[in-house]
C-alpha cells in the first residue's frame, strides 16, 4: 500500500436500522463493484494495491466494520449478529 493512496470517495450511509456505515471507494468509479472485507486490524482506508485496483478497472469498496472507525456498533452484538 502506498502511503499517498487516497480514495475517490470517503463517505457514510445510514442503514435501515439507523446505524452509520463508513466506506471508501477506490479505482474506477464506473467499474464493476468489488467488496473487500479486510481482516483485523483494518479499516475502510485500506487499499491493498492502488495500481492493481486501477489496472483491473474495478470499483473497490472498503468498509469500517461495526464499532470501528466511523461505523456505529451493533446495539446487540452476538455471534449470530
Amino acid at each position: 500500500m502506498k502511503a499517498t493512496a487516497r480514495p475517490h470517495a470517503d463517505a457514510t450511509i445510514t442503514l435501515a436500522d439507523g446505524r452509520t456505515l463508513a466506506y471508501c471507494e477506490w479505482g474506477n468509479p464506473t467499474g464493476p463493484a468489488v467488496l473487500l472485507l479486510h481482516g483485523a486490524p483494518g479499516s475502510r482506508l485500506l487499499c491493498p494495491d492502488q495500481d492493481a485496483t486501477a489496472l483491473a478497472g474495478v470499483r473497490l469498496l472498503t468498509v469500517d466494520r461495526p464499532g470501528y472507525g466511523a461505523s456505529d456498533a451493533r446495539p446487540d452484538p452476538s455471534v449470530l449478529g
